[in-house]
């Protein structure tokens, strides 16, 4: 019964990778062969709001997920390949010109219905704050990452600051709407891939460079990684796209168009 289950399961992690394996691409290996690809398949979608991008691995096993390249082992690892796949797929590219709303939401989408992620959580808040002190609403949305530890937590704010200065980096004097995402990799006792997003409202000034927000809404999706499944398939995946976690956090970190702007000053 139990070598049936296995079976089966295989079936539906094999259908769930033909679906997401872009035009059977063998190695994904660096950022720029990424940007290569990304010139392939992206479509013209100019469609929604922008989405910038931050990727960590937080948890005690973190030094273990970066550092072992063995795929059968390190889970953490084999979570990121598997978002990979889907993010790929769904032609999602954080760091170039491919960072739409439509992508991005293709993107949850897939990641989601990947047989080796159960949800464990899946909320949709709003938070809004009248003052231009984002001090408060930082704190406040970095409190949403449930099972995190406090140290993590820093580094979680740490993005949220980073995201929110590069969306408002931009020169023009006009109100957008921008989506903040976050993917994290919690390597513990279990593997969970957190990806939450917040939509936020801008308003830029030219020479002030001032930020004025209303309502900002927060989407929440906590993914379990199976792990106790991984040793029976994880053979699947040795044939497919392999991604360094080097490559996974460079290619889901947003670049700001001047990374030596300094910070608004009402993001502290």
């Amino acid at each position: 019964m139990i070598k049936l289950m296995i079976m089966e399961f295989k079936e539906q992690l094999n259908s769930w990778i033909q679906l997401n394996d872009p035009i059977n691409v063998k190695n994904v290996l660096s950022t720029n062969e990424m940007e290569a690809y990304r010139h392939i398949l992206t479509s013209s979608s100019l469609e929604g709001s922008y989405v910038t991008s931050s990727a960590s691995i937080t948890g005690p096993g973190a030094e273990k997920t970066k550092n072992e390249n063995n795929l059968d082992t390190n889970f953490g690892l084999a979570a990121i390949n598997l978002a990979n796949m889907a993010r790929i797929s769904a032609q999602y590219f954080p760091v170039g010109n491919n960072r739409k709303e439509k992508e991005y939401n293709d993107y949850k989408k897939r990641l989601a219905s990947c047989p080796l992620f159960t949800i464990t959580l899946s909320t949709f808040n709003e938070i809004t704050r009248k003052s231009s002190n984002w001090n408060d609403l930082i704190e406040d949305i970095a409190d949403t990452f449930d099972g995190i530890n406090n140290e993590d937590r820093k580094q979680v704010k740490g993005d949220l600051i980073r995201l929110a200065n590069t969306a408002a980096s931009k020169s023009k004097t006009t109100e957008t709407e921008d989506i903040l995402a976050q993917n994290v990799v919690d390597v513990n006792d279990d593997v969970n891939y957190y990806l939450y997003d917040t939509k936020v409202s801008f308003f830029h000034e030219k020479k002030k460079k001032e930020v004025k927000q209303s309502t900002f809404r927060v989407t929440r999706l906590k993914l379990r990684f199976l792990k106790d499944l991984w040793p029976e398939v994880s053979e699947v995946m040795n044939k497919k796209v392999i991604v360094s976690v080097k490559d996974w956090l460079d290619s889901n970190n947003t670049k700001s168009e001047d990374d030596n702007k300094k910070p608004l000053t009402c993001i502290s």
